[in-house]
Parts: C-alpha cells; structure tokens; sequence
C-alpha cells in the first residue's frame, strides 16, 4: 500500500509539471504571435506620399513604439528587433509587404547613395545586420539593442562607422510625355 502511495505521488508530481510547461509553452506562443493593432487612417501608398507626409507618418510611428525594447526575434509591443519593426512600419504605413530579416529587406529596392536619402528609405549597419528607417537631417528611426525603439543620428561615431548602404523601397514614379 505504502508503494502504491507514492507511485500515485510521483504520477500527480509528473501531471503538475506537464500542465505548467505545457501552460507555459501556451504563453509563449502567445506571446510571438503576430500583433493585431488598430491605427486611425489606414496605410498610404509611399509612391504618393511627398517628404512632409512620409516624416510625419515615421514621427507618429515612433510615438506610438517608443519604449518598445528590443528582442532577437521579437515582433510585438513588448520586444522587437530591427527588421521586425520595419516589417511592422511599412505595412502599417504603406501597406508594404516586407520579408522578416535584413537579408532580405534589402533586396526590396535600390541602392543608393547616401547623399541621396529621402525620408521612409532604409539604411542598412555592419555589412546588412541592422536595419533602420531614415528620417530627415541624417537622422533614423530603429530598434537599439540598448534603449529599444529610438531616432539616432548618422553622424554619431558608431553608426557612422558602420553605415554600409541604403536601399529606396518607394517604386520609381516615370512621367510619360
């Protein structure tokens, strides 16, 4: 009987862990599930949008995640990387349908120059590992690893260091005679 007893023990202690992990892994899956956020005007198309429009959408974006700390692999308001938070940006703001990862982020448009950069292009860090949004006045809009989402300057002497290249999402508008 007294052995008996303590399989019984050992079987309640075995179902108590399966239904905390398996609770927990429930959680989890909750947490990496894509957001579902309402914004008051729906996307614009970027083509149509002059400077002036397409900063006050990325200044209105940054109000809304500021605070939002940074997480490899994150996509929602309590953490997000990078390129998560362009993915986020351009479908909400633009209603473009960006891939997950940097890699693939910058094959999305055309390169440019530097000296080019307008308002909604990406700028790419260290040889295509880190993704940001560029504002105006060599300013961008990102996710730091250390502060979350937040506008850094260019001219500051670790992205300015590690600038790589710039990519223009926005389709080239031609004007037929």
């Amino acid at each position: 009987m007294h052995i008996l007893h303590l399989e019984i023990n050992r079987l309640n202690r075995y179902l108590w862990r399966f239904i905390i992990l398996s609770l927990l892994s429930l959680l989890a899956a909750c947490q990496t599930s894509p957001p579902n956020y309402s914004y008051s005007s729906p996307p614009q198309a970027i083509a149509s949008l002059d400077q002036q429009q397409t900063l006050s959408l990325l200044y209105r974006q940054y109000q809304q995640w500021t605070g939002t700390p940074y997480r490899l692999g994150g996509n929602s308001r309590s953490g997000l990387d990078c390129s998560a938070f362009v993915q986020q940006t351009y479908q909400t703001l633009f209603g473009i349908t960006m891939p997950r990862t940097t890699s693939q982020q910058i094959l999305q448009g055309h390169p440019i120059k530097r000296s080019e950069l307008e308002s909604g292009d990406l700028v790419f860090f260290r040889k295509g590992s880190h993704v940001g949004i560029y504002l105006e006045d060599d300013k961008f809009l990102h996710v730091s690893t250390k502060i979350g989402v937040t506008i850094s300057s260019m001219h500051n002497s670790y992205w300015s260091r590690y600038f790589w290249q710039a990519v223009r999402v926005k389709p080239v508008i031609t004007i037929s005679p």
